[in-house]
């Protein structure tokens, strides 16, 4: 689940079915759903202008939506905008906040430009998987990655003077420090969560029932 930087009544949402959705706050109704993944939608993320989301899922899929499709209609099909194929299954995606840069993680941590179908950098270090990736706000270049051994990791999208270990390919960076971290209670999202779960309950349950 995502809120839109620009629109704070856009939430867009992800499902283990691999439906993805917008939705309109302020009148609780999604604007437009759509058979995004096969398989969970693990991440979602709008970009930094509010005009698009980036999705990913277990099927190794990175997709960008159009907020207000042209046939957004329940009878239309949506489709994606952009569609990558990366080599493992997503754990997660964000969106810089001011660049069109995205960044993707899984077995490792990629950023990546819309402008092309391959990664500008792969961060890779000793932890199992990365679970979550976000561009820091405040600070342009780096982005904290949290890992399965609950580290959260700095990096850098552009990654100037990381090291490499030896035998990786020259695009493949290290991130900068890492430093642990504790899980913490986000109230204000989870409150969110709940909403979209309810809403998302509410709308399964009405296309479910015979007209």
């Amino acid at each position: 689940m995502s809120r839109s930087r620009q629109r704070l009544v856009d939430i867009a949402s992800g499902s283990c079915d691999g439906e993805v959705r917008i939705w309109d706050l302020a009148h609780g109704v999604a604007k437009w759903h759509a058979k995004g993944h096969s398989g969970f939608v693990k991440g979602v993320a709008w970009s930094h202008d509010g005009e698009h989301i980036w999705t990913c899922g277990d099927d190794k899929l990175i997709k960008m939506w159009d907020r207000d499709p042209e046939n957004e209609s329940e009878d239309s099909e949506i489709a994606p905008l952009q569609t990558i194929l990366g080599q493992h299954a997503f754990l997660g995606i964000d969106h810089h906040w001011k660049e069109p840069l995205v960044a993707s993680c899984g077995v490792d941590v990629q950023i990546w430009d819309p402008q092309r179908s391959d990664p500008v950098h792969t961060l890779t270090w000793g932890s199992e998987s990365v679970s979550c990736v976000r561009f820091n706000p405040v600070q342009i270049p780096p982005l904290p990655p949290a890992s399965s051994t609950r580290d959260a990791v700095s990096g850098t999208d552009r990654a100037p003077h990381a090291p490499r270990r030896s035998g990786s390919s020259s695009h493949q960076q290290h991130p900068t420090g890492s430093f642990p971290v504790e899980r913490q209670a986000l109230n204000t999202t989870a409150l969110l969560a709940r909403t979209v779960r309810r809403l998302h309950s509410e709308a399964t349950s009405k296309q479910s029932q015979p007209p």
